[in-house]
C-alpha cells in the first residue's frame, strides 16, 4: 500500500461522480462573498465545473459536509472468476474503492470491484492500480464570531455514504 491518509472536504451539495479540488479543512468552503454574505461552495476558475456562487449561509445554519479519507494505493491482479490478489487488500474502513484514474469502476468493496472488473482480467496477470477511502458524512452548525465563519460539529459519528 502505498500513500499517507490524506483527508479532503466537500459541501454536500457538490458531491456527485465528479467533485471539484476539495480542501483539507470544511471551513474553507465558506467564503464572504463581495455582497458581505457569507457563501458555501462558491467555485471559480476552475477548468471543469461552472462557476458557482454558492449557497447563501448565516449564523446557525446546518451544513452537510462528506469527508472523504483517502486510504491508499495498491496494485491487485484480477481473474477472470472474480478472485483477486492480494485477498486481503481492502484497508479497514474502506467503502469506496476503483481503478486509478477511472472513477466510473467505484466499488464498495474490493470483492464487488473484482466482480465488475472480471471481464477486464488479464491473461498475464497484469496488475491494476487501485485506490481505496472513506466517505463519510458530517454535520456542522456555522457560527459567525467577531465576522468570521466558524463551524462546530453537530455529529461527529461519521455516517457512511458508499
Amino acid at each position: 500500500m502505498t500513500d499517507t491518509p490524506k483527508i479532503q472536504w466537500w459541501p454536500d451539495s457538490l458531491v456527485d461522480e465528479i467533485v471539484p479540488p476539495g480542501h483539507t479543512d470544511p471551513a474553507q468552503w465558506i467564503t464572504r462573498a463581495d455582497d458581505g454574505a457569507f457563501r458555501c461552495g462558491v467555485l471559480k476558475g476552475d477548468p471543469y465545473f461552472s462557476d458557482q456562487e454558492g449557497q447563501i449561509v448565516t449564523d446557525g445554519d446546518q451544513i452537510k459536509f462528506q469527508r472523504m479519507t483517502h486510504l491508499g494505493v495498491d496494485n491487485i491482479i484480477l481473474y477472470p472468476d472474480g478472485r483477486f490478489e492480494p485477498d486481503d487488500v481492502q484497508p479497514t474502513g474502506a467503502n469506496n474503492v476503483w481503478e486509478r484514474g477511472d472513477i466510473e469502476t467505484v466499488a464498495d468493496t474490493m470483492a464487488n470491484f473484482a466482480d465488475g472488473m472480471r471481464e477486464f482480467a488479464q491473461p498475464d496477470g497484469t496488475p491494476f492500480e487501485v485506490e481505496f477511502a472513506r466517505w463519510d458524512d458530517h454535520l456542522f452548525t456555522l457560527r459567525i464570531v467577531d465576522g468570521q465563519p466558524r463551524l462546530e460539529p453537530v455529529s461527529t459519528d461519521g455516517g457512511t455514504h458508499g
